[in-house]
């Protein structure tokens, strides 16, 4: 459970805060300007999440990664399991 929340932890910070910041907004602002902010704030959080990621799939095999490993460009090794 715990990877999970560290796992998806920016979405849901930034779902709280949408949703906290939303509720005073209906206090002040009407309901056009709310609905605004959250749609704003939700291409944001999706704009943000798909620069973010990372789908480089160029090292697929060991031929692939020892092209990289000797092409004498920095390289990055990042290592994941779900044990």
């Amino acid at each position: 459970m715990y990877n999970l929340i560290n796992q998806y932890s920016l979405i849901f910070a930034s779902a709280f805060f949408v949703i906290f910041f939303s509720l005073i907004g209906l206090r002040f602002f009407s309901t056009k300007y709310v609905l605004v902010f959250v749609l704003l704030s939700l291409i944001l959080m999706i704009l943000f999440q798909s620069i973010q990621k990372n789908s480089n799939e160029d090292m697929s095999s060991v031929q692939s990664f020892e092209n990289i490993r000797s092409s004498g460009s920095p390289y990055l090794v990042y290592m994941y399991s779900d044990y």
